[in-house]
């Protein structure tokens, strides 16, 4: 049975938008319609999202949001939902309108904390849809800490939901080339390349007449998975893949398979998986990202070095590998409705100048602690984005220009 979340002021959050006009975007006082290009849009995202429904319903590739963790404490980004309700209020609005602005290929990926973690993935099956709901994402925040009080917390949850996954392109590592421990899987090597072995016999699989069948070995004996048990692949599919050189016969002491006296045989046969095969086909991610370009401190240091201090920001290497991971290419649209010290924007820069992104934040205060050390024109946290974008775009050659508006 799929459990279903309920909460006061639900059934107002969830019901459909009322057909109200949207509101209009303005720019020194001056209505504009964003449509195309790269914007910095100031003011309360729901609002801003609602905005820009008539242009950009089932027009969006990819969103990343960082929304406020429900903490129950006063920190920035508004985070004073310490009530879970509230929260749920606030968030569901956005995600639905979110949900309608996904083009049919589109994906959404959400960074959350474990505390709302259960009941966000229960609110996005509800709005997504159950069936589009892809896998949470495990990331490693932090190395060294000694905070919790029987645990130290060390990763946040990064969750994905597509617009519809029947659409949704399969997606691939792109940093599956640079990692040192797969490439070392592949430690045998012949005419065609550094390969890997996997065994033929499949002990786990189900009975299939057609997978269990004698093999005949160098020596010219035979060997046959036991009783109930069969090979990975049919016989003609064998016979075809060993003409093509993909089989290995390796001598042993105890093979699990028999032989023709029943006995252990004294031969195992393994299919051979290609390195360079391997990653022409592209590799799955994984759901632990634990590269250590994609921790807090990855992020902070990189905002140190653009002469900007800010606690809280994501590491830009992994939107791009989010981006990356769902083949985001020259001509979609990449959307952070919680943008922050702009991330997103910066990340999708780098990644490809042809990538249009849309940011909205909106301009609250930044406490005085975290003022120190930046320029004495960055009040808000909507300065800091516009900030942030202004030095990544003079920096990244080739990086086009982009519009800022506020909600008016």
């Amino acid at each position: 049975m799929t459990a279903v979340l309920t909460w006061a002021g639900k059934a107002q959050a969830m019901a459909p938008a009322a057909p109200v006009r949207p509101p209009i975007l303005q720019s020194n006082g001056r209505p504009i319609v964003v449509d195309g290009g790269n914007w910095i849009i100031e003011g309360d995202n729901l609002p801003v999202l609602q905005a820009l429904l008539p242009t950009y319903t089932n027009r969006i590739r990819m969103i990343y949001i960082d929304p406020p963790y429900n903490t129950g404490q006063q920190l920035m980004y508004n985070d004073r939902h310490s009530g879970r309700a509230d929260w749920l209020n606030m968030m569901v609005p956005r995600l639905s309108v979110m949900q309608r602005l996904l083009r049919e290929d589109g994906v959404i990926f959400i960074s959350i904390g474990e505390d709302e973690r259960a009941v966000l993935e229960l609110v996005c099956d509800e709005i997504f849809g159950e069936g589009n709901a892809l896998a949470p994402c495990i990331r490693v925040t932090k190395r060294t800490s000694n905070k919790g009080r029987y645990f130290s917390p060390a990763h946040d949850v990064i969750l994905s939901y597509a617009k519809d996954s029947r659409r949704l392109p399969e997606f691939k590592d792109p940093m599956a080339q640079a990692r040192p421990e797969y490439r070392g899987l592949f430690r045998y090597r012949d005419h065609n390349g550094a390969y890997n072995r996997v065994s033929l016999y499949m002990p786990s699989l189900d009975t299939r007449p057609n997978q269990r069948y004698w093999i005949e070995c160098p020596d010219g004996s035979r060997v046959i998975p036991p009783e109930g048990k069969i090979f990975r692949w049919t016989e003609a599919t064998f016979l075809e893949k060993k003409a093509a050189g993909y089989v290995d016969f390796i001598k042993t002491t105890r093979s699990p398979l028999l032989d023709d006296r029943g006995q252990h045989a004294g031969w195992n046969v393994y299919t051979k998986l290609y390195l360079d095969e391997r990653l022409k086909a592209g590799l799955r991610p994984t759901t632990l990202l634990d590269d250590k370009r994609f921790t807090n401190s990855a992020a902070s240091k990189e905002l140190i070095k653009m002469g900007i201090r800010f606690p809280f920001s994501k590491p830009r290497a992994l939107i791009q590998y989010l981006a990356e991971t769902a083949g985001i290419q020259s001509g979609d649209v990449v959307a952070d409705f919680f943008a922050g010290s702009g991330t997103t924007a910066h990340a999708m820069m780098g990644l490809n100048s042809e990538i249009e992104w849309i940011l909205v934040q909106n301009g609250e205060p930044i406490p005085a602690q975290y003022r120190a050390g930046n320029p004495s024109d960055i009040e808000t946290i909507a300065d800091l984005c516009r900030y942030r974008v202004a030095r990544a775009s003079e920096v990244l050659a080739g990086a086009r220009g982009y519009c800022c508006a506020r909600i008016g």
